[in-house]
């Protein structure tokens, strides 16, 4: 019995370093893994455990179709992987479309805007109780006034992180001055849309820290990891 064709594939969707590491992961589960990818210019499009599969674009409907048509060739309904946030914003709108050619988990659309908006997420935070900087969030040149009762210095993000990702915008720009916090938000607002301005937090680079985690259809944890951050 061969033990490979019995098990159910994984489709994973964006070859970054996030995607590569999907891919090793997943291969001591000896499943057939396909990488979805517009290019092999990216790492996970060279490894050894995954078949590489181009698509036209990974926005919108031209994936849609795609990922469609590697489900057909497929022949099975596969488990679908997100490795970053723009697929997974992508594909969000679209889950009812996928469901019927992958196994896909995702949280409502809702809570998909919420956290891939670091302005809404920060509102999210805030009424959840959860500790946060002091922040002000822009949504026009009419807001900047709010910049005043803010310590200085501080960090300027665009809330859209999509906009980081694609190249439009400056991930985060430290101030020391409201003078230089001021022009540096009306400048980031012309691009971003929408931003947000979080007081500075001293401490060293080598200190920060994130956690992953998965959580159950009733959303008890499972399983956890807590790393540091090194390229940042």
């Amino acid at each position: 019995m061969n033990l490979i064709a019995n098990m159910t594939p994984v489709v994973v969707v964006g070859g970054s370093l996030n995607g590569l590491g999907v891919v090793r992961s997943l291969s001591h589960g000896r499943m057939n893994i396909y990488l979805v990818e517009t290019s092999f210019r990216c790492p996970a499009a060279w490894s050894r455990y995954c078949r590489f599969v181009k698509v036209k674009s990974m926005n919108g409907p031209e994936l849609i179709k795609d990922l469609r048509e590697l489900a057909l060739r497929i022949g099975s309904r596969s488990v679908l992987l997100l490795t970053d946030d723009r697929t997974v914003e992508t594909l969000s709108p679209y889950r009812n479309d996928l469901e019927a050619w992958f196994h896909l988990s995702l949280p409502s659309e809702e809570r998909v805007r919420v956290l891939a908006d670091k302005a809404l997420f920060h509102s999210f935070a805030e009424n959840a109780g959860l500790p946060v900087p002091r922040s002000a969030v822009l949504k026009g040149m009419a807001d900047i006034s709010s910049l005043e009762r803010l310590k200085m210095p501080v960090v300027i993000k665009p809330a859209n992180k999509t906009l980081v990702l694609n190249g439009q915008v400056e991930r985060a720009v430290r101030v020391e001055t409201r003078g230089a916090a001021k022009t540096q938000a009306m400048r980031m607002l012309l691009n971003a849309g929408s931003i947000i301005v979080q007081e500075w937090i001293d401490g060293d680079d080598r200190d920060i820290y994130f956690t992953l985690f998965v959580c159950d259809v009733r959303s008890r944890i499972v399983a956890s990891f807590t790393g540091r951050k090194v390229v940042c």
